[in-house]
């Protein structure tokens, strides 16, 4: 007999704990394979551990899965013309075709979202594929459950008053207040952020807590501790490989902007790089955009466009309802998270540095030239442009694109508008009121 895991039953009581990590589980042989997946290279050096774990090798290269579909996918993808001249092995593959493109994959779920992708539009006239897409607006997906929790997120009170019945989506809700989410993965996030010290009092709900190895970060999310892993301590993880991390880098081709997600990369090419990618045709952007209809302004962000309507056509004021952030140190109060941290940053550091009642998370800018420090980017460029503005022609350091205002009369110039306009008005006062009076 075994369970819907393909393991033995075990005592659930029982945990399985990770020697390298905050890892537990109830069956011996997931713990086998979690420590072979992420941390076999530490423990080939420590040998803490002895490893059962069946693993399938390619012929062609140093490639191991311990899944042999997974194998097959793999020379299907790089050796396929090698394997078809040597046939050192036989695959068993369903190979998918694009109706579209030449695109191939090994996996149904992987063209769905190629042609989600990529042939969106093309799919929607021709309609050659069916993709599931929601009822009320022009939300597509290729997972059906998304689509009932898409609806049930955006459009419950619409659907349930035209069929008359009730939607059935399977919830989580917080023990300790009126939060609720359809995947338990968030559940737990939201407790472990808003009710860890409740939680750990009455410990209504087991979380599996994940540490870092470096420092005192903490998260019930392995994503997010790889992704705090590979932001704060790259460096000494790639000397002391701790912690194996599978995380993928998009590179802007314009400049040395990288970023995490496909989105953020297409956000920065069009938002920086817009006319010359429009000339150059080097990355197929591939942005909504959102257009006034009683005017020329666009915007990639929804909410953006309704701002602009309310506040240029229809004349009201935008009031939108931000939670009030408060400062343990001072009666310093504010709307946004990140202005707290900047203030507990700037005036109450070192004793914030003892007492440790708010976890700061700011990014810190330095000068490569000085001992210069800054929480904006922005102030760091404008630093680097006025104070090492030769130096950094020679070295190319820092990527400045700053937009400068000249003087019309003399060879002054500033980053910064009402700067030019007072320096004009001490300096050139008289001739510029001349100018204007000829005109």
């Amino acid at each position: 007999m075994t369970t819907d895991h393909g393991h033995k039953p075990t005592n659930k009581n029982k945990k399985f704990f990770c020697v390298y990590c905050g890892y537990n589980t109830p069956y011996k042989q997931s713990l086998q394979r979690h420590i072979y997946t992420k941390h076999k290279k530490q423990n080939d050096l420590e040998n803490k551990v002895k490893l059962n774990v069946k693993t399938h090798a390619c012929v062609y290269c140093d490639f191991v899965s311990e899944k042999r579909y997974v194998l097959h996918h793999h020379i299907y993808l790089k050796h396929k013309e090698q394997n078809e001249l040597e046939k050192k092995l036989e695959l068993d593959i369903k190979v998918y075709h694009c109706v579209y493109c030449d695109f191939i994959a090994v996996e149904n779920h992987r063209l769905q979202y190629h042609i989600y992708r990529k042939h969106k539009e093309q799919n929607a006239l021709e309609k050659k594929v069916e993709l599931n897409c929601c009822m009320y607006c022009d939300f597509t997906t290729i997972n059906k459950g998304n689509i009932r929790r898409h609806i049930y997120n955006k459009h419950k009170e619409q659907y349930e008053l035209e069929n008359k019945v009730e939607l059935n989506v399977k919830t989580h809700d917080c023990v300790y207040c009126d939060y609720r989410t359809n995947k338990r993965y968030l559940l737990h996030d939201h407790i472990y952020i808003k009710h860890k010290e409740q939680n750990e009092l009455e410990k209504k709900v087991e979380l599996d807590i994940k540490a870092c190895m470096y420092c005192d970060f903490s998260t019930v999310e392995s994503r997010k501790l790889e992704d705090h892993i590979y932001s704060k301590h790259k460096e000494q993880n790639e000397l002391e490989k701790k912690v194996s991390i599978k995380i993928k880098m998009y590179s802007c081709v314009y400049c040395d902007f990288t970023t995490k997600r496909t989105s953020n990369l297409q956000m920065h090419i069009y938002s920086k790089h817009k006319e010359q990618n429009d000339l150059e045709k080097k990355v197929k952007l591939n942005i909504k955009t959102y257009s006034c209809v009683k005017c020329d302004y666009k915007t990639v962000i929804n909410r953006d466009l309704q701002d602009h309507i309310n506040r240029k056509h229809l004349k009201v004021p935008i009031q939108r309802q931000f939670k009030t952030e408060y400062c343990m140190y001072c009666d310093f109060t504010t709307k946004r998270k990140n202005y707290l941290h900047m203030h507990v940053y700037l005036k109450h550091k070192e004793q914030n540095e003892v007492e440790k009642k708010v976890k700061i998370n700011l990014k810190i800018h330095s000068c490569v030239y000085c001992d210069f420090t800054t929480l904006e980017k922005r102030i760091l460029k404008r630093h680097v442009f006025i104070k090492h503005k030769e130096e950094n022609k020679l070295e190319n350091k820092v990527a400045v694109n700053i937009k400068t205002y000249s003087c019309v009369y003399c060879d002054y110039s500033t980053t910064i508008n009402q700067v030019l306009q007072r320096h004009i008005y001490r300096k050139h006062k008289e001739q510029n009121e001349l100018e204007k009076s000829v005109k």
